[in-house]
């Protein structure tokens, strides 16, 4: 597993990039999810996903989610806390992220909700 300590590392800026820009999402036809829970989702449902980011105090606290999200991209790379607050959405992220393709059909609407 290739760990990332550095901002300015190409891979992350494409992540960033992914995260700030909706032109980018569009372009390259991915997005992020970020949490345990929505990637919990995404390993369930048949999102491809094209890599994982985890921080090491995810892995050391979520040993059997982290080796279960290993298994769903074959790019795996552990990153920093640092890159974690680059990359994330929200104050305080669980240091879990996915890059997930988007879906080629359009999500069934049932009722007002997705």
């Amino acid at each position: 597993m290739e760990i990332i300590k550095s901002k300015d590392n190409v891979f992350i800026k494409k992540v960033v990039s992914l995260v700030e820009n909706k032109r980018e999402r569009t372009k390259n036809n991915t997005f992020v999810i970020e949490g345990i829970r929505f990637c919990r989702e995404a390993v369930l449902s048949d999102v491809k996903v094209h890599a994982v980011l985890m921080t090491e105090e995810f892995v050391l606290k979520h040993p059997s989610e982290a080796e279960e999200f290993s298994k769903v991209s074959n790019i795996v790379k552990l990153i920093s806390d640092a890159i974690s607050k680059k990359i994330s959405d929200t104050v305080n992220n669980q240091g879990v992220f996915f890059v997930c393709e988007m879906p080629k059909n359009p999500i069934e609407l049932k009722g007002n909700k997705y």
